[in-house]
């Protein structure tokens, strides 16, 4: 029932399967224990045409209640099928059913991907760290500086009414320089 409180307490509907508060229209959340998710009952339920569209999700979290979502929550289980462990005896009959999905399988959304390698735009996409953003940050006020020289360059050029006159003064500058 925490998962539930939890759900609750940040504006998310939802209930216990077969409890009559229950509002399976609006619910975004609906807990089941793991004994009742593998009966018949229970997959018709899930498979009827009223439900099949809405459900977005289902996972077991470390209490090993089934776990029901019809919208993307960022959530962790800790259950055997998330951690790749040998099923227990609940897990196993969850796993026949056929909706049944470990959280692990779905990208965490709530984190921007970048490629890997910053200066290779087709590197494999990671979620951002601080390193991948550091990265991002650094190769952006690079670019930044250059757009800043060239427009520097062109306001220079511009001011100047003839563009030989212009490159000529700019390489004697440049040799004067050295």
């Amino acid at each position: 029932m925490d998962l539930l409180q939890v759900g609750l307490s940040q504006g998310i509907n939802g209930g216990v399967y077969h409890d009559k508060q229950l509002n399976v229209h609006t619910a975004e959340l609906i807990l089941v224990s793991a004994h009742v998710a593998a009966s018949k009952e229970f997959f018709n339920y899930l498979t009827c045409d009223g439900m099949r569209g809405q459900l977005a999700r289902v996972f077991i979290d470390k209490a090993h209640q089934i776990v029901i979502t019809v919208q993307a929550l960022d959530r962790e289980s800790w259950s055997c099928v998330a951690l790749d462990g040998e099923l227990c005896s609940n897990c196993k009959k969850a796993a026949e059913i056929p909706f049944q999905l470990s959280i692990a399988d779905f990208p965490q959304l709530d984190k921007p991907l970048v490629p890997s390698n910053p200066l290779n735009p087709l590197s494999e996409l990671v979620s951002i760290t601080v390193d991948t953003h550091t990265a991002l940050c650094e190769q952006i006020s690079a670019g930044e500086c250059q757009l800043m020289l060239l427009k520097h360059i062109l306001d220079s050029a511009q001011a100047n009414t003839c563009l030989d006159c212009w490159f000529t003064e700019s390489i004697e500058d440049i040799l004067e320089s050295k």
